[in-house]
């Protein structure tokens, strides 16, 4: 990030059990009308949760429209609320650009703790412009070594190339899903969404987590076994080694090489080109 960007906010409540509209409590003043039913639409198709099944702090992104992007953070008692019927959802409403230039959810979360107590008018967050840490090698190597490594590079490798995964946990699994998200490319990062809990695949999120049991399986999404046996491929092997062996230039190589979108868009050029050029030519000639 190279500049001072503003991040507005809305706080919205619902009902745990969907029999009421959900309700925004407090805004930033800059939202617009679109902004805000986009965002009650979100919170809507967020799910209901199964009985028994609580939701103390989940975190999730995704687009709000083709210029904003959501960050939001889901709980069903945050301090000071212990009212486990209603459920609170605090959303940031981020430029795509910006998102994409941080395009690390979890950095935006930790950097702005939700604020469940405000009501009416929100002020306009500040996410200044300090250069992001790289991910470094001995990161990447503790990631694998504390979780599920085989889930964790199985379900990185299979949403490079288009996949979608899902966890399933009767508990937001934050760190789960924060550890594939450390193994992507910052290309595949800028147009994937993850959440870490959710009641429902409604919204598809690409990697996400969900109570069990899951009934009737969503059929676009990898059973956790499946990602485990995902057939390894060139990102996968080359992380693997570059990992192993402590290589931090390999490393950064690998997660800023171009991701399948854009290898397509290139190559459309290229044979857009291409045609132009013998075009011109033959009418040259």
């Amino acid at each position: 990030m190279s500049q001072d960007l503003s991040v507005a906010q809305l706080l919205i409540v619902r009902d745990r059990h969907g029999f009421r509209e959900p309700e925004v409590i407090a805004a930033s003043p800059e939202v617009s009308a679109a902004a805000e039913s986009a965002a009650l639409s979100i919170v809507k198709r967020y799910g209901v949760p199964a009985t028994g099944i609580r939701c103390p702090r989940a975190i999730f992104a995704w687009p709000l429209s083709r210029r904003q992007v959501v960050l939001g953070q889901v709980s069903d008692e945050p301090a000071g609320h212990p009212d486990p019927a209603r459920l609170f959802f605090w959303l940031l409403l981020l430029d795509r650009q910006c998102y994409e230039t941080v395009n690390d959810p979890f950095l935006i979360a930790d950097r702005f703790p939700p604020a469940w107590h405000e009501r009416g008018m929100l002020p306009t967050l500040n996410l200044s412009g300090e250069a992001r840490p790289a991910r470094s090698v001995a990161e990447i190597q503790a990631i694998l070594r504390d979780g599920d490594s085989a889930w964790l590079l199985g379900a990185a490798q299979a949403l490079v190339d288009g996949g979608r995964v899902l966890w399933e946990s009767d508990t937001p699994a934050t760190e789960v899903i924060r550890g594939v998200w450390q193994l992507l490319p910052e290309r595949s990062r800028m147009r994937l969404w993850p959440a870490t809990f959710a009641f429902s695949p409604e919204l598809s999120f690409h990697v996400l987590a969900m109570p069990s049991p899951i009934q009737p399986w969503p059929p676009s999404y990898l059973h956790p076994e499946q990602a485990r046996d995902y057939p390894e491929s060139y990102y996968e092997l080359a992380l693997q080694t570059a990992v192993e062996a402590g290589h931090q230039a390999e490393l950064d190589r690998l997660f800023s090489r171009r991701s399948a979108d854009d290898t397509l868009q290139l190559a459309a050029i290229l044979l857009l080109t291409m045609l132009l050029v013998a075009i011109a030519s033959h009418w040259l000639v």
